[in-house]
């Protein structure tokens, strides 16, 4: 191996079939995934080192969603958007991270509108009347 630090063999980790599971280490360090995403994928390319372990943004997203759930024994239920999975939106403007909202509990009124419009567009009905309602009480 290239390298002495665990987080740099990521990419080495998923070729021999590892499952990667990623998540913020909050309150220590930010919440914010796309900062993780950029350290599994573009720092390495920027830095010049090792860029061949990095992985694509595809792969740290997997790591993000499918591989936490996995770790967490909850695939079934977690970590992919389809019919019946439970699901917490992390809403992106611009390249940032603009609000969360975690089962039905959004972080404010604008990203519960915001939240509203994407259960829409990604079929969640349910989901969207329920917020529908809350925005209308």
């Amino acid at each position: 191996m290239c390298c002495s630090s665990p987080s740099s063999l990521w990419r080495a980790l998923l070729d021999a079939g590892a499952v990667l599971a990623f998540g913020s280490d909050a309150p220590v360090e930010p919440a914010d995934p796309l900062l993780g995403i950029d350290a599994a994928t573009a720092w390495r390319r920027r830095a010049g080192w090792y860029p061949d372990l990095a992985l694509t943004e595809a792969q740290a997203l997997r790591a993000y969603t499918w591989g936490a759930a996995y770790a967490a024994g909850m695939e079934d239920r977690l970590g992919g958007l389809r019919p019946g999975m439970l699901c917490d939106l992390t809403l992106i403007r611009d390249g940032r991270v603009t609000a969360t909202v975690v089962g039905d509990a959004p972080s404010s009124d604008r990203t519960l509108r915001e939240a509203l419009d994407l259960y829409r567009a990604i079929g969640a009905i349910g989901h969207a009347e329920r917020l529908a309602t809350e925005l209308d009480a």
